[in-house]
């Protein structure tokens, strides 16, 4: 099963026929026909009872219709997600500092960059260099920054 199949499946429920949802997905009827056989084929049941040119969901199909518009839902949600991070327009930043004078040294460029980036929590861990060190060496920080 895949998304595209899904979302052709939805257009097509939602349009009432194949033609409507093929005028709408910019695609041709016999490939919305191909992509509605292949999820009924992997399903294992109809999801549609053709009648003519118009079409009506089986019970199965309304079940399939109710999880696949779900499914489509947290998909888009997820990309945008994703490319929110990829945007710096949220997400998380997590800095060690020494312990002594960061917050002096350092907060000007805190305030920039949540003046640049709004939406970044940032989380700060105060410490020692050696243990600023492991912690970005293990993961655990993605930035670490020491006075010498």
């Amino acid at each position: 099963m895949e998304f595209k199949q899904l979302r052709t499946f939805v257009e097509v429920a939602r349009q009432g026929g194949f033609t409507q949802a093929a005028h709408l997905l910019h695609i041709s009827q016999s490939a919305v026909s191909k992509q509605v056989a292949q999820l009924e084929q992997n399903l294992g049941t109809p999801l549609f009872d053709r009648l003519g040119s118009q079409v009506r969901l089986t019970a199965a199909g309304n079940v399939v219709l109710q999880r696949a518009e779900g499914m489509l839902r947290l998909h888009n949600e997820l990309l945008s997600e994703l490319d929110d991070l990829s945007q710096l327009t949220r997400g998380e930043l997590r800095v060690g500092l020494p312990l002594l004078g960061s917050n002096t040294l350092f907060a000007s460029l805190f305030a920039e960059y949540r003046r640049r980036y709004p939406n970044i929590q940032v989380q700060l861990l105060e410490g020692g260099s050696m243990h600023i060190e492991q912690a970005v060496m293990s993961g655990e920080l993605e930035l670490g920054g020491s006075l010498t």
